[in-house]
């Protein structure tokens, strides 16, 4: 498999959304493409909006005492607005098959225990099988009116889907509010990406 690994955290006011990154491919045995964990600055990706942030959450938050990051120290956030990663360049998979990206995210309720990942915070996942030219809206996760929460342990849910190329979002939501473990969709995973010269990623944060 190839992996691409990292970590994108996504700060909210009042509310903290986590990411990671993995990219993997089947071929004959397991091989990292490309990784990068946002460890201030990223190097697999292009950061407008948000800041990085480190630690863990505090006694007050939900969930307490967990990790901001899950490769490294650091991770991007995004307070009451909107933070876009795009690959820097192209990541080069026509030597592979069975290609498939993994992102790590987690939602927090920051100095609170009633708040989370709503309903208008929206984690996207676009492909571009050519460089950028072309984006195709793959999946994306996004909250409930009562305020879904979960770390990247607490969290076992996968927004698992296939790539298609049909710019057909694919939407995967928590079934209620509070604490999240088996919806809690701690993995955002795409399977079936092409095999290409020129792939590349966009992933937006928005709250």
């Amino acid at each position: 498999m190839n992996n691409t690994k990292g970590t994108i955290y996504i700060i909210f006011k009042i509310k903290l959304i986590l990411l990671a990154f993995l990219f993997t491919t089947l071929s004959f045995g397991q091989v990292t493409i490309a990784s990068d964990g946002l460890n201030n600055p990223s190097t697999l990706f292009n950061v407008v909006g948000g800041n990085y942030y480190s630690g863990i959450s505090a006694a007050g938050d939900r969930p307490a005492s967990s990790l901001f990051s899950s490769e490294g120290t650091d991770a991007v956030g995004v307070s009451n607005g909107q933070a876009t990663l795009t690959s820097i360049g192209n990541i080069d998979t026509s030597l592979y098959t069975s290609i498939n990206m993994t992102l790590r995210l987690a939602s927090f309720s920051i100095s609170s225990t009633g708040n989370g990942h709503e309903n208008d915070d929206i984690v996207t996942v676009e492909v571009s099988p050519d460089g950028g030219v072309t984006w195709y809206n793959t999946v994306e996760v996004t909250g409930t009116s009562t305020n879904a929460r979960w770390s990247y342990s607490t969290g076992t849910g996968n927004a698992l889907t296939s790539y298609d190329g049909d710019n057909t979002t694919d939407s995967f939501s928590p079934a209620g509010g509070g604490n999240r473990t088996t919806d809690g969709y701690s993995t955002i995973s795409i399977t079936g990406l092409p095999a290409t010269a020129n792939l590349r990623f966009r992933i937006t944060l928005l709250n």
